[in-house]
């Protein structure tokens, strides 16, 4: 079954015609689906508490390894690690100043982390698979909706995931 979403959904059918993967969702899946969810995650050595942690984490170090001088100290490299959502975007932004796109994690990068966080999260995995609704991803900012899902790829990641489980 394919889970398909048109940008047209309603807000106030979050939860009923669609899962809006948004850490202020109407849905528990949505909220912790949503990279700001507080569903860690260990990669090698590595400790996140969000998937937002990693996110920026991971923009630290793509910066870093551009230059012989680093921008990012091993010691901010790690405490971004343990900031949820807001927190983890908040701290990299007061450090850098500017966040571009430029040093984000690849599509295939974050797709590899969402099947972790599911592997490592085996709640949130059950609740994906009994899930039937398709997915949006939008935020509410000031009253104003959002559409976030040309850019962040999360929803279609989502959609995605759950086809390839279902067919196995």
């Amino acid at each position: 079954m394919k889970l398909k979403t048109s940008n047209k959904v309603k807000e106030e059918d979050d939860g009923i015609t669609h899962i809006n993967v948004y850490s202020k969702g109407k849905t528990e899946l949505g909220r912790l689906l949503s990279n700001f969810a507080n569903t860690s995650i260990t990669i090698g050595d590595n400790y996140f508490i969000s998937v937002e942690s990693w996110w920026y984490w991971t923009k630290m170090n793509n910066f870093n390894s551009l230059f012989k001088i680093p921008r990012f100290s091993k010691y901010q490299a790690d405490s971004i690690k343990y900031k949820v959502g807001a927190k983890a975007k908040s701290y990299y932004r007061n450090i850098i100043g500017v966040d571009d796109s430029q040093f984000n994690p690849t599509k295939d990068q974050l797709k590899e982390v969402y099947l972790l966080k599911l592997e490592q999260n085996p709640k949130v995995k059950e609740m994906l698979l009994e899930n039937t609704l398709p997915f949006a991803h939008y935020y509410i900012m000031k009253d104003k909706r959002v559409n976030a899902d040309a850019s962040l790829w999360t929803a279609d990641l989502w959609r995605e995931i759950v086809e390839e489980f279902r067919v196995v």
